[in-house]
């Protein structure tokens, strides 16, 4: 999705669907997407637009139509309009609204030519969400960008035509396991597509833009963490907006409609001469040739191939399965295990032994003295009495802070010799994983919380550990 909080304090932009029924927007019903219109949402504090791919028609019947006729220009002529973002995080009644512009370049009823922008004067939130903290659902929003081509002698006609493809995404998972073997899964990730495009925008006769809007889903097996997410996000809309632009000017605009592919009559190097794509300069063109027309459709695009070759592209593949795999990553891992053991350090820096008052020194006894001093200190903040529980403490915690420190210090120092001797990179990630559930475990276990109640309460987490899957 275009990862959007819907903060009333910030701003944001959504793509929506846009209906005059209100019926669609009661409890317990869903929007029919196949009679709304899709527009694209602006809000900020100091104004907010609603910008739609035609131009509204009042009709009492009917309600929203397209035509030049009757034009609805202000909330009164339809009364209410309610959108809902394509995310399905934020809707609204659009109470108040005035047309602020509007475009048209063919004939009556023609849907694909016409657009037009309101300016919301006041609206109402329907309901609002927060994402939840782990997201396996990823809807890509690359809202409306403009593509202008400098040169007053061509004219763009664009329709209105929204596509959903669906492709496959085949990747390849690798699983570590304990005892030494790799497993390679084939895994499949499903992408919608779905594409539409909004008419030219002519500037001054000059510059004639195209807007695209476009849209697709990711759905993974393994959750993210959203903030990961988000930061994927942004770089898949800037990598997926320079590639189509270089697709659409490079290998449709140029090629099909001004090279001579298409079997016109004119030579190829007189139709270069009148292009000019944002080079910003004022270059003459041939007067002697005749405007033509752009006809521009989505599916002469081939949307669902260019997204097939976008998302399965090798640098793209190992760009999400970084980010995918960032909380499984060593350098994470790494930190997390270092962060473990140095807090523990500086914590009972200057500790001494009870017993002779003798400074704690060595890393191993500094986390054997945690576990065994920190239980006191929780038992006051937990309020767990003496006696609810019972457990005994066992040899264990000799051997795990042996593991502990060894794994830190072949981390820190390189310390190969008395290292776990790990044979794969995904070792370090399971064994991590483990040392920190066994500390948890073990500082309940001083505290006195019996075994089955330890067993109850880790069994998920320990499960989970045990079927992380490393790539």
């Amino acid at each position: 999705m275009s990862y959007t909080d819907y903060n009333m304090n910030d701003s944001f932009e959504a793509l929506v669907y846009v209906t005059d029924e209100l019926t669609e927007f009661d409890f317990g019903t869903t929007l029919d997407q196949r009679t709304a219109i899709i527009g694209y949402f602006k809000y900020s504090a100091e104004k907010t637009t609603l910008q739609l791919p035609l131009i509204l028609k009042k009709n009492e019947n009917a309600g929203v139509e397209v035509g030049w006729s009757n034009t609805v220009r202000t909330s009164k002529d339809l009364k209410h309009l309610y959108i809902k973002s394509i995310d399905g995080g934020f809707k609204a009644v659009l109470d108040k609204f005035q047309l602020i512009g509007t475009s048209n370049y063919a004939a009556i009823g023609d849907i694909g030519n016409s657009t037009s922008t309101y300016q919301i004067s006041n609206f109402r939130m329907v309901n609002q969400f927060e994402l939840d903290e782990d997201v396996k659902k990823i809807q890509l929003a690359f809202d409306y960008f403009d593509i202008f081509v400098d040169t007053p002698r061509f004219k763009v006609i664009s329709r209105w035509e929204e596509k959903e493809d669906e492709i496959t995404v085949s990747y390849q998972k690798k699983n570590y396991l304990l005892d030494d073997e790799i497993i390679w899964e084939d895994k499949k990730i499903k992408v919608k597509v779905f594409t539409g495009a909004t008419s030219p925008d002519l500037l001054d006769r000059k510059r004639i833009g195209i807007s695209f809007t476009y849209f697709l889903v990711f759905e993974f097996e393994s959750k993210m963490s959203r903030d990961k997410v988000q930061e994927l996000i942004y770089i898949l809309k800037d990598l997926f907006s320079v590639l189509m632009r270089k697709y659409i000017f490079f290998n449709y605009v140029l090629q099909n409609d001004y090279l001579g592919l298409d079997a016109e009559t004119n030579k190829a190097d007189d139709r270069r001469e009148n292009l000019f794509i944002n080079q910003g300069k004022n270059k003459a063109y041939n007067p002697d040739l005749k405007a033509r027309e752009l006809k521009l459709h989505l599916r002469d695009l081939e949307f669902s191939k260019i997204l097939e070759g976008f998302v399965n592209n090798l640098k793209l593949q190992k760009l999400a399965r970084a980010f995918v795999s960032t909380m499984n990553d060593n350098l994470y891992v790494e930190n997390v295990m270092t962060s473990l053991t140095n807090g523990l350090e500086t914590y009972y820096k200057g500790s001494t032994y009870p017993s002779n008052g003798k400074l704690i020194t060595d890393l191993k006894k500094k986390i054997i003295y945690g576990i065994r001093q920190l239980p006191n200190e929780l038992k006051k903040s937990i309020q767990i009495k003496d006696g609810d529980y019972t457990g005994q403490a066992t040899d264990f915690i000799e051997q795990f802070s042996e593991i502990m420190k060894d794994t830190r210090d072949n981390v820190v120092h390189g310390d190969k010799e008395n290292s776990l001797n790990l044979k794969f990179d995904g070792d370090l990630i399971i064994y991590t994983e483990k040392l920190k559930l066994y500390f948890y475990v073990l500082l309940l276990r001083e505290l006195g919380i019996a075994d089955e109640v330890l067993n109850e309460k880790f069994n998920d987490e320990f499960i989970q550990v045990n079927n992380i899957e490393v790539y």
